[in-house]
């Protein structure tokens, strides 16, 4: 009851801030995490249409069981323009000759693996596709980084922390980059801990995906403090955390195990509300809606000072009231997002 009642005192404190109003597009680069169906697009024109990579049984284009964080935010952000460059499986830049954490799968593919590791590309692909934005009131948001960590391993590096100088090198060239085009602000995310994932857990290195994801956020928070004042730094980190030590408070049973068991599992698991994780590295799509949450209250003015950490717990908080809420009325989510296959 405590922890309600806190809870409801936060959100209250939230929705009394102004929004900020400085940009009225926002353009997306990144991951999975962010993939509002691009890599779905692209697998499938590879393909003449005969499969997409990811298909059932995750939601129309994303990775997990609904709408991802820019879904939520374009569904409840209306007046704002959302284009999403991000990719699945998409790295930092080149790595050991890939961009892609799913170049060497795809390219086994029979008859399409040329066409298909074509189509999917990482942020060094992304990044040229962005028009000068001068004077249009475009900000951005850049998140990117897991894949690099994730995949460490197979593409030849002997442990997770060594790719960190390389992926931050490509985060810094291309904040460089998205400056240099007129972005009015620049919001860069660091990454939640991707030890706890239940792909860290199970693949024994779960202490060097930690231990990675540590050293790229220090080094994030340098870079970040360094870029000037239209770049900020969004703390993925710590809400991830709180999530996972109150998964309870959030009503998730399940915090260790996914739903699927990656993209070639048809079949889901029948609680996928009490899943923290979709499958072996994405998040449930209650999840992103907490993700669409931090990054809104990122993109705010300057808010009133609040109690040690608290900032950081009111997106949590506010999904927590909406949860309980919806599952009191025995409803599976208390978001309304958008139609299958509907683009923000």
């Amino acid at each position: 009851m405590k922890f309600r009642a806190f809870a409801a005192a936060l959100l209250l404190t939230l929705l009394q801030q102004p929004a900020r109003a400085d940009f009225t597009t926002l353009a997306v680069l990144g991951d999975s995490l962010s993939d509002n169906g691009r890599l779905a697009e692209a697998t499938a024109a590879a393909t003449f249409g005969l499969f997409s990579v990811p298909s059932a049984p995750y939601f129309p284009g994303r990775f997990s069981n609904g709408p991802v964080w820019v879904d939520y935010y374009a569904a409840a952000h209306p007046d704002v323009t959302v284009v999403d460059f991000a990719m699945g499986g998409a790295f930092s830049g080149v790595l050991n000759g890939r961009d892609n954490a799913g170049d060497d799968e795809l390219g086994a593919v029979p008859f399409f693996g040329s066409s298909l590791q074509t189509a999917v590309s990482g942020l060094n692909t992304q990044l040229p596709q962005v028009p000068n934005v001068s004077g249009s009131g475009t900000s951005f948001v850049l998140w990117i980084g897991a894949n690099d960590i994730n995949s460490a391993l197979d593409i030849g590096f002997a442990n997770p922390r060594d790719v960190v100088p390389t992926s931050l090198s490509n985060v810094g060239n291309a904040i460089g980059t998205l400056l240099a085009l007129g972005a009015n602000d620049v919001y860069v995310g660091n990454l939640p801990d991707l030890g706890r994932t239940p792909d860290g857990i199970a693949s024994g290195r779960a202490a060097d995906l930690s231990a990675a994801t540590i050293d790229f956020n220090n080094g994030l928070l340098a870079l970040v403090g360094g870029a000037g004042a239209k770049v900020h730094l969004v703390d993925m980190f710590t809400p991830f955390n709180f999530l996972l030590a109150h998964a309870g408070d959030f009503g998730y049973t399940d915090t260790t195990t996914s739903c699927v068991d990656g993209l070639l599992d048809s079949t889901a698991c029948a609680n996928p509300q009490d899943h923290l994780f979709w499958d072996n590295i994405h998040p449930t799509t209650g999840v992103h809606a907490v993700m669409a949450q931090v990054f809104t209250n990122s993109f705010a003015a300057a808010p009133v000072p609040l109690p040690g950490g608290a900032l950081l717990m009111a997106p949590l908080s506010a999904w927590l009231v909406t949860r309980r809420r919806a599952r009191h009325a025995g409803r599976a989510a208390a978001l309304s997002p958008p139609a299958p296959g509907e683009k923000c």
